[in-house]
């Protein structure tokens, strides 16, 4: 399962919305650009998220991945 949150310092500079729009888009809130996370299947696009990460000039992209415990 991943998880993805923006952090406090994004600046909303599109890089991401560029590289992974069916993820990432850059929204107006309150006067301030900033990047939202769309609700989709975050496994379709792991390489572009990825990207988007590794490209983001402010390091604001998180990314956690974590396992779901299933009973037996």
């Amino acid at each position: 399962m991943i998880r993805l949150t923006i952090g406090d310092d994004c600046i909303g500079c599109g890089t991401c919305e560029q590289i992974c729009p069916q993820v990432f888009k850059i929204v107006e809130i309150e006067g301030r650009f900033i990047c939202q996370i769309q609700e989709v299947d975050f496994d379709a696009f792991l390489a572009d998220i990825d990207e988007a990460i590794e490209y983001c000039s402010t390091a604001s992209i998180i990314k956690v991945i974590s396992q779901q415990l299933v009973e037996v």
